[in-house]
């Protein structure tokens, strides 16, 4: 709904369903995604999203982790311009290794030096996006 010479405001509810999303040349399946909108201005919405990718474990690294897959994902939840942004893993691990893993496909300890650069250029711009340290 918009009034002449006023922003457009919305009521309802968009659902993602199988949805994907690409960032650094990797694939992410979006698990949740819902975009709602309470009658307030439609540039801001209510997120409540959740983005993640299946990592194969490679041998080497399995000294890390017992298990030959991990899930590692990412949150988006709140308004649109102030959402919280989390990151979770099956299993749990560090927040650092979480986002290694999205990223590079491996835990921090083992990335290269090219890998940390792209890792910090990943952190950066979600550090821009979410306003956060």
């Amino acid at each position: 709904k918009q009034l002449p010479g006023q922003p457009a405001k919305a009521r309802g509810k968009i659902t993602l369903v199988k949805g994907k999303y690409r960032a650094y040349g990797k694939r992410f399946n979006i698990a949740e995604g819902e975009l709602i909108f309470n009658g307030g201005i439609i540039e801001n919405p209510t997120l409540n999203i959740r983005a993640q990718r299946k990592i194969k474990i490679s041998p080497s690294t399995k000294t890390f982790h017992a298990h030959n897959e991990i899930i590692a994902g990412v949150k988006f939840v709140g308004p649109l311009k102030n959402a919280k942004i989390d990151f979770y893993s099956i299993p749990a691990m560090s927040t650092a290794d979480i986002i290694s893993y999205l990223v590079v496909g491996q835990p921090q300890s083992q990335m290269s030096q090219a890998q940390a650069e792209l890792l910090y250029q990943a952190l950066s711009q979600l550090t821009l996006f979410s306003g956060s340290k």
